[in-house]
């Protein structure tokens, strides 16, 4: 294509729809660098939030695979997921079965921010407190705009100064007029939620687990998304997209994608080493769109 037919990072209109380019763009600014967050993608896209960024990339994930694919993918993470999880759990001296768990547990949002805020408290304190089992709880208001508990909404800057406060013996009443717009029940309702949802373990620790996770994903996925033939990436962004009751359903059943199936090359879908806003075609927005993991070509769906 000529070069009147590319473009580099022009405004996109607020509410517009995703253009073939656009998609071609979210896929280069995340494959080309894993550390990138949400909200600081949606700065290439004007008028898209980081939620509609994130969601969009799940949709354009979701169609590279098909059903044989999404199969074969969670029978392959079945027989790996001790040795991918291994390399984290030695490092925080827990079961490898226990860290794959609770990575289901944490969730890919929350996992996510963990490891970008620097602010959450990373070593695990020795003076951890237990949840107050004998208050009488009420569920965590939920925001039905979001459709997740309001308490989700926590900094880390504010997690890490609620269990200081709360490891220096201070009642829940005093801790939240300490955490502007907090109540007490907001307080107790996060730092149940924090104890309880991984086991037992403590939020320092989950922390460790995230931003292990993701500073090894890439390491972690390399030998599976080979046998797969994909970049890395795509598999495990469809790992959370089919999600914990997805990928174990899938795994019960024989594989449904014949052995002797050729394979394409396994750097075929690779995306481009660009820099931020390098110029570039539709050709590759092209191949990414209309052809699955496998090579075989799909039906345009845009």
């Amino acid at each position: 294509m000529g070069s009147s037919e590319r473009r580099e990072c022009l405004p996109v209109k607020p509410g517009s729809p995703w253009t073939e380019q656009d998609d071609a763009r979210l896929l280069q600014l995340k494959w080309s660098d894993g550390m990138l967050t949400w909200k600081v993608i949606a700065k290439y896209f004007p008028g898209k939030t980081r939620m509609s960024c994130e969601l969009r990339y799940e949709k354009i994930i979701a169609d590279m695979w098909d059903e044989k694919g999404r199969d074969r993918l969670a029978n392959l993470y079945d027989s790996h997921k001790e040795k991918m999880w291994q390399m984290i759990a030695q490092e925080i001296n827990v079961p490898s079965k226990d860290a794959e768990e609770n990575h289901w547990r944490i969730g890919k949002r929350e996992m996510e921010k963990r490891a970008d805020d620097t602010s959450f408290r990373e070593t695990w304190e020795k003076d951890f407190v237990a949840p107050d089992h004998d208050l009488n709880l009420a569920p965590p208001p939920v925001d039905d705009n979001q459709g997740r508990t309001q308490s989700d909404n926590w900094s880390g800057r504010e997690e890490t100064s609620m269990l200081n406060h709360r490891a220096a013996g201070k009642h829940w009443e005093e801790i939240s007029t300490l955490l502007p717009g907090r109540s007490a029940q907001g307080c107790i309702s996060r730092y149940t939620k924090l104890c309880e949802r991984a086991g037992g373990w403590s939020p320092e620790l989950q922390t460790d687990l995230s931003r292990l996770y993701q500073e090894r994903k890439s390491e972690m996925w390399a030998e599976l998304a080979e046998q797969l033939a994909v970049p890395w990436q795509s598999a495990e962004a469809m790992h959370w997209i089919l999600g914990l009751k997805g990928m174990r359903g899938r795994a019960r059943f024989p594989q449904t994608v014949e052995p002797d199936e050729p394979a394409a090359n396994p750097h075929e879908l690779q995306p481009p080493n660009l820099t931020d806003c390098e110029p570039f075609d539709n050709c590759w927005a092209t191949l990414i769109l209309n052809r699955d993991p496998w090579g075989r070509n799909m039906p345009g769906a845009y």
